[in-house]
């Protein structure tokens, strides 16, 4: 598990899975970084990557638009 300064990364199921701070589901993803993941976050984090997938890549390449200023 991995974080940056404006994305929180971790890995289930052996996907990679890079939000962005702002997104809906981070506050899932530092619960599971932290090891004190509720029930459901897993699967909803999961739920939240199959449609994001893109996204989630991109931010891990850095190639995404979230411009902070």
């Amino acid at each position: 598990m991995t974080e940056g300064r404006f994305h929180y990364t971790v890995m289930i199921s052996s996907e990679l899975i890079t939000v962005d701070f702002r997104d809906p589901i981070a506050p899932a993803v530092r619960r599971v970084q932290a090891g004190e993941a509720r029930p459901g976050d897993t699967a909803d984090i999961l739920d939240w990557w199959a449609t994001h997938a893109i996204q989630s890549f991109n931010c891990r390449q850095g190639k995404c638009d979230h411009v902070v200023v």
